[in-house]
């Protein structure tokens, strides 16, 4: 799937919930299971905006399990909740990438990445980017849910917004 163009409006409030994501660093990611079981686990991803486009990058292992529940159903979500309760989610199609050019593009997504949320990956793999255990998976959001504790305090509904069709799995 590809991601779409957002408008001025959309890449407004993509950049609010790149900001919650980012201030928060960590969030849960939640894969499925060949039986349909959801499962979750703690990951750091960095966003990017390019021309338009949203994508997330993570870099990782390829765990049997994790390799696993991707080939079966490539769909994940991301959900940060921040220590004051501001959240933002990501729902999202993941793929890993396996070509040199793309593993040192998110190797430079982290290297790049504002603070906080920056880290350089050789603290966990010390030969770069083609190091035989160092895995890169990107995220194509489809939707996008993002809210601020203060506004849903007031009654406010989060602000939405939806990329692309939702594939069934």
């Amino acid at each position: 799937m590809t991601a779409e163009a957002l408008s001025d409006s959309d890449q407004r409030f993509f950049a609010e919930a790149v900001e919650i994501a980012h201030s928060t660093v960590w969030c849960a990611m939640t894969t499925v299971d060949v039986h349909g079981r959801p499962r979750s686990r703690i990951v750091h991803p960095v966003w990017k905006m390019d021309g338009g486009r949203v994508t997330g990058w993570l870099t990782t292992r390829p765990t049997p399990l994790k390799s696993r529940h991707l080939a079966n159903n490539p769909h994940v979500s991301l959900a940060y909740i921040a220590a004051n309760t501001d959240f933002a989610y990501f729902d999202c199609t993941a793929s890993w990438v396996d070509d040199p050019a793309g593993k040192r593009t998110c190797w430079q997504a982290f290297l790049e990445a504002p603070e906080p949320v920056r880290y350089d990956p050789a603290s966990i793999w010390p030969d770069g980017p083609t190091s035989e255990n160092f895995a890169a998976l990107r995220f194509t959001p489809y939707r996008i849910q993002w809210a601020r504790a203060e506004r849903i305090g007031r009654g406010e509904k989060p602000s939405l917004v939806r990329l692309a069709p939702t594939p069934n799995p």
